[in-house]
């Protein structure tokens, strides 16, 4: 044992050590919603912008409203399931709620509204599944050889 530990003369420092400690604690227990926020907006941001490594071209990278509602989508679940796990950290009730409920309203609203796009998103996803049943024909067909 330190023989100064003991000692009545460093029982200050003891004290504010302590302190600084248990502040450190505290903010570790009870996380800052503002980090979160921004570890959210990071992620969504990362996921938007990773949406683009699966692109052909760099002549074909364009803004397209779907991947940034994808991205949307993916940051509120993510907020959802992350704030779930981590409510012992999150204690306030009403801002706990704010957050479920900021959420859950980008899956209300980022819904396809013009007919026409939801016309053309529907015939596409038609298309592409046409597209995957002969693929998979094709690999049963390659397996069997």
């Amino acid at each position: 044992m330190n023989p100064t530990a003991a000692h009545p003369m460093y029982a200050s420092v003891r004290d504010e050590q302590a302190t600084v400690d248990e502040r450190t604690t505290v903010r570790m227990l009870h996380g800052s919603y503002g980090r979160f926020a921004a570890m959210i907006a990071t992620s969504t941001a990362i996921m938007f912008v990773l949406m683009y490594s699966l692109v052909y071209r760099p002549g074909h990278v364009w803004f397209a409203d779907t991947r940034f509602l994808m991205a949307l989508y993916m940051g509120a679940m993510m907020t959802m399931v992350m704030l779930t796990f981590m409510l012992g950290m999150y204690r306030n009730k009403a801002l706990n709620g704010a957050v479920f409920g900021g959420a859950t309203i980008v899956f209300v609203v980022a819904r396809i509204q013009d007919p026409r796009v939801r016309e053309l998103a529907d015939s596409i996803i038609a298309a592409q599944n046409r597209e995957i049943r002969e693929m998979e024909a094709l690999i049963r067909e390659l397996e069997q050889r």
